[in-house]
């Protein structure tokens, strides 16, 4: 791979993935757009179920996915590269992956201040990083790319972008990914890279230098650091080690719905994620009847009104669950055509009639299932059930999956349980979609 190829000018409107997101019309749109694929592709960069889900999400619209595994005397890194080759308008998307094993407690424990980029203390006000973050981030730069050619590390990679193109790429991470994010981000504006190549969102990040480090710094880069409402990461190095702070720029995210997971978790960052899309799309909190885009496909189906069967604590949430299995739907059944009707349970009669004046042959009916279990406090079972049929009655067939909320959100699962019975209709298999180097 040649990075500069695909490193173009940032298109914001082309940097949503479409299996999920539509062209954002409003900047409100565009930053949750924005903040949408930064989780996703921070999902994307775990090996569990929620990174299993992303990586799905990406593949299946056209993105290709490179995970990286370096290992070092310092450090043992992981991060994902991924890239639309057909688009020449998608960015590449850099995800640094967050502390997941004792090497990466090593590296958040070296709290060491050290010169950035490794030059010599010249007086008490010299620009300090994190030791062990700045371990972490060289090992991913000095990481060497296989199928390249001319750019033997990922380092030179990003800063030697194709002259005809300016570089376009996203880096994003959560926790320790989004600390070293951030250092690459702010070793490139050092390397004469501009602000309008780079854009950076991290999710849950600890400080990463001192505050002559973000005096020299701040504003040299696009940084967008959102930070959870109770997450104790992005505070916890000022308070165990007073030199360091965090650069100014916040978003402050607040829970909402029912959610008993650790703050941190990237599950409920991601989650969050996709609730402020749908708010932006909305202009409001809370839900709305949600139409996705009409996308070009000869797809026969007409898609019935989705239904949600979920507990009261999970109200709020139902809205969200029908809107992201909407937008799915739309992506891999393109051309199909959504009812309109808003009405609970709508007949199969009437649906019927609708489906064949929009000139479609057959139904889709989606039934989501979300219910406390009740030997397991605070877990829930997910259902999600497809039955098709041809607008005469007749079954075509019908597919059902299930899971739980143990590592997912209910969100989450909806949408997890969602593709896995796409998955089933499509015969598609993880061997397909994953590619590991």
């Amino acid at each position: 791979m040649k990075l500069a190829a695909t490193c173009v000018t940032l298109c914001l409107a082309a940097l949503s993935f479409g299996t999920v997101l539509a062209a954002p019309a409003t900047p409100e749109e565009t930053q949750a757009a924005l903040r949408y694929t930064a989780a996703w592709a921070s999902l994307a960069s775990y090996g569990d179920k929620a990174g299993q889900m992303a990586r799905r999400e990406f593949t299946n619209d056209g993105w290709q996915y490179t995970y990286y595994d370096r290992r070092d005397k310092k450090s043992d890194v992981q991060y994902v590269l991924l890239r639309k080759p057909r688009d020449q308008a998608a960015p590449a998307i850099l995800a640094m992956t967050g502390t997941t094993n004792l090497a990466d407690v090593r590296s958040d424990l070296r709290t060491h201040g050290v010169p950035f980029k490794g030059q010599a203390v010249t007086g008490p006000e010299a620009p300090r990083v994190h030791q062990g973050f700045w371990d972490y981030t060289q090992a991913i730069l000095n990481t060497p790319l296989e199928d390249t050619t001319k750019e033997p590390v990922l380092a030179s990679a990003l800063i030697h972008a194709d002259e005809k193109a300016p570089a376009g790429v996203l880096l994003t991470g959560h926790s320790l990914g989004g600390a070293a994010a951030t250092l690459t981000a702010v070793w490139l504006a050092g390397q004469g890279v501009g602000p309008e190549q780079i854009r950076t969102i991290t999710f849950g990040a600890p400080a990463v230098g001192n505050k002559y480090f973000v005096r020299d710094y701040d504003g040299q880069f696009h940084l967008d650091r959102i930070v959870l409402k109770g997450d104790p990461v992005p505070g916890l190095l000022q308070t165990f080690h007073m030199g360091y702070v965090q650069f100014p720029e916040e978003t402050v995210w607040q829970e909402t719905g029912y959610t008993p997971y650790f703050p941190h978790s990237m599950i409920v960052y991601a989650d969050l994620a996709v609730r402020h899309y749908y708010d932006a799309l909305w202009g409001q909190n809370g839900g709305s009847f949600y139409k996705p885009a009409q996308l070009k496909g000869m797809s026969p189906a007409y898609i019935a009104p989705i239904t949600v069967l979920a507990d009261p604590d999970l109200a709020s949430s139902a809205d969200y669950m029908k809107a992201a299995v909407a937008d799915r739907l739309a992506h891999t059944h393109g051309g199909a055509v959504f009812s309109e009707n808003t009405e609970e349970n709508p007949s199969f009669a009437d649906l019927a009639i609708a489906a064949k004046r929009a000139g479609k042959t057959e139904l889709l009916t989606e039934v989501i299932g979300v219910h406390k279990l009740k030997r397991e406090e605070e877990t829930y079972a997910v259902s999600v059930s497809q039955v098709w049929r041809y607008i005469d009655g007749h079954l075509l067939r019908a597919e059902q999956y299930t899971t739980d909320t143990k590592e997912l959100t209910p969100l989450l699962a909806v949408i997890y349980g969602h593709d896995e019975v796409d998955r089933k209709e499509n015969k598609k298999s993880d061997k397909e979609l994953l590619r590991v180097n």
